[in-house]
């Protein structure tokens, strides 16, 4: 089954929702009005498993967010368009923010991993002497 949607009321569907046995299993959503879905949520027992959009309008999905009991666990980032990831975070048990892994050479693998407690910038690792330029490689931390 299929519920269909107009979330901000102009008239067109924008939201398409699937069910089986009576819980909802998916969604669709075009969020910004353009009438390309945007936005793809799946669900599992009932319970969002996996939220992945397309931010830019680009046609590709380039966020993807990961749920493990209904709860945020892990976002993933493809921010130049290469179709690789740029930028992980994962989230603690409150969704707080508990480490950014981040490829900022665009090389593919992440360089740099910052650590969070409490919400607040910890340490931050430089895993590639790349990304600092000329010389050897080094960890800082803030």
């Amino acid at each position: 089954m299929q519920i269909e949607e107009d979330t901000n009321f102009d008239g067109k569907t924008d939201a398409w929702t699937a069910l089986r046995g009576g819980q909802i299993v998916g969604r669709r959503v075009d969020s910004n009005g353009d009438g390309q879905v945007d936005a793809w949520s799946f669900y599992r027992g009932g319970q969002i498993t996996r939220l992945e959009r397309d931010s830019n309008g680009d046609g590709f999905r380039d966020r993807v967010a990961y749920y493990q009991d209904g709860r945020l666990v892990r976002e993933e980032r493809d921010d130049d368009g290469d179709g690789r990831t740029d930028l992980i975070t994962y989230y603690d048990a409150k969704e707080q923010v508990e480490r950014v892994e981040e490829d900022s050479n665009g090389d593919g693998q992440m360089d740099v991993v910052s650590y969070y407690e409490n919400g607040r910038l910890a340490r931050r690792e430089v895993l590639d002497a790349s990304v600092l330029g000329a010389g050897p490689q080094e960890t800082r931390r803030e």
